[in-house]
């Protein structure tokens, strides 16, 4: 389901919400970046809606706030605002907890959809240290729902605390690497968040009696951010038994409820017509695995399924990167898990190029809206899949020099947003050893695109089909949509029809 706001136009003016921006100007933040940051909250300021009230938060060590409470965006006020902003001078330590505590007592007693702008290029060093309390204080401090978008800027920031803080505070994290520029990255979120938005989202599937139809599953995103003018959000899940009736979406615009109803009718499947949503949704439960693994720890049952979803439909990590590179791995049994678990310690890193680059890798996997948002993810999953060196910048070591038919590095662009800038830049990220076709994956093994579904016992009973011979012509007419994506290459196909592998 793809989800677009149609805003009525007379109501917009009636709309207000309340912004804190809370910015890191510790020591760290000396130089160009506290520059960047500068100009970004300048940016804010110069752009906030009339309709709308705002508070700054400054920290280091100490914490200095613009006003006690929410002021209003009166052209007085943000020229008062700007005058703060540029005598601001980055010294001192990072304390985290109480630039947040600050922060939500600063939205005390309001029902105006609250957005707290939270910037950090450190780990705590000043005040609470521990990420956990950090966490469970923003938690308890959140009495507003006030959501929180963080920002990580550099290697050095503690990113999975962001994550944290961000999921359970209603929000998002963007992580910007060291030669990107901040001022472009705030600008640009605040250009969308910064528009009419609908709140509270929420949906549901009624039957044509009216009744509610609970027959979805693993349905992501989990929760619908608040959507603003412009966005647009794809839902994707899984439902058993056909369903005839209607979507119902709910929100708030303002202080006024809406509702928009939509008929729809989900049939049991016919075949492989559509078959690429099931790889785009296994792409995004790939990412909440990983996701929840890295927050909340490692469960026997996730790791099973994050190797089972990684060899059923190509969705290469850099923890099962070794899939599509060692011919046999995937008929290793428990030893796949393993060995998994094994690469899964490196979430255990919560600072670094490392931690950055798996943190920003996980965000796109559980963002990917199209088939062009997952196979980017794709390919730099893999080509991330071995740690980064710890001194200097970002490693690869997740593709060996190996001969590959022509043509299958070009999976599909689409759009990186979120992703770290070493991972965009890396030019050993343009070749794959995993190839998809709707909703099956091809692994490169040997010099030729083996069927990731075809068990060992079944590869070993191989019928070789000559090409534009009759059979040939006979399986491409009957499996035409399976097979159509996969004739343009000259290396040969293993792929599994009807229980027999045919080589075509």
């Amino acid at each position: 389901m793809m989800i677009h706001p149609d805003f009525p136009v007379t109501k917009q003016d009636d709309v207000s919400k309340n912004i804190v921006l809370v910015l890191d100007k510790s020591g760290s933040m000396r130089g160009e970046k506290i520059e960047q940051a500068r100009n970004a909250l300048l940016y804010v300021l110069k752009n906030i809606s009339s309709n709308d009230h705002f508070s700054l938060v400054l920290y280091d060590s100490q914490i200095q706030t613009f006003r006690e409470s929410l002021a209003p965006a009166t052209q007085e006020n943000r020229d008062a605002a700007i005058a703060f902003v540029k005598q601001m001078e980055a010294s001192g330590g990072t304390n985290i907890d109480g630039a947040l505590d600050t922060a939500f007592r600063t939205l005390k007693d309001n029902d105006r959809p609250s957005y707290i702008v939270f910037l950090t290029d450190g780990e705590p060093t000043v005040g609470e240290r521990d990420p956990r309390r950090i966490v469970t204080n923003a938690v308890s401090a959140n009495k507003q729902r006030a959501r929180i978008l963080s920002f990580g800027v550099g290697h050095d920031v503690n990113s999975r605390l962001l994550d944290q803080i961000s999921r359970d505070c209603f929000g998002q994290t963007f992580l910007v690497a060291p030669q990107e520029n901040i001022e472009e990255s705030v600008s640009k979120l605040y250009t969308r968040f910064g528009q009419v938005a609908l709140a509270d989202v929420r949906w549901q599937a009624l039957l044509d009696n009216g009744s509610h139809y609970d027959g979805f599953r693993q349905v992501y995103p989990a929760k619908i951010q608040d959507l603003f003018s412009g966005d647009q959000v794809t839902l994707l899940g899984r439902y058993k038994n056909s369903f005839e009736g209607k979507l119902q979406i709910e929100g708030m615009l303002g202080k006024q409820a809406l509702k928009f109803e939509q008929a729809v009718k989900l049939e049991n499947s016919t075949g492989s017509e559509h078959s690429y949503i099931a790889a785009l949704w296994a792409t995004r439960r790939v990412g909440a695995i990983i996701d929840e693994i890295d927050l909340e720890g490692s469960r026997e049952e996730l790791v099973r399924e994050l190797v089972d979803l990684s060899q059923r439909y190509g969705i290469i990590t850099p923890y099962t990167a070794f899939l599509a590179e060692e011919p046999n791995a995937r008929f290793a049994g428990a030893a796949r898990e393993a060995r998994t678990v094994e690469n899964l310690k490196r979430l255990e890193s919560q600072a670094g190029v490392d931690a950055f680059a798996q943190r920003g890798l996980k965000g796109m996997q559980g963002r990917a809206a199209n088939l062009a948002d997952a196979e980017s993810a794709q390919r730099l999953a893999q080509s991330s899949s071995q740690p980064a060196p710890t001194s200097g910048a970002m490693g690869f070591g997740g593709q060996s020099a190996r001969s590959r038919p022509g043509g299958m590095g070009a999976m599909g662009g689409g759009g990186l947003g979120g992703m770290p800038a070493d991972l965009k830049n890396n030019p050993t990220a343009k070749d794959s050893t995993v190839r998809q076709s709707g909703d099956r994956a091809f692994f490169w093994q040997a010099d030729k695109w083996v069927d990731s579904t075809a068990t060992e016992e079944q590869l070993k009973k191989v019928e070789v089909v000559e090409r534009f011979s009759e059979k040939y012509f006979s399986l491409i007419e009957k499996h035409r949509e399976l097979l159509k994506s996969l004739l343009d290459e000259d290396a040969p196909i293993q792929v599994l029809i009807d229980n027999q592998v045919y080589q075509l």
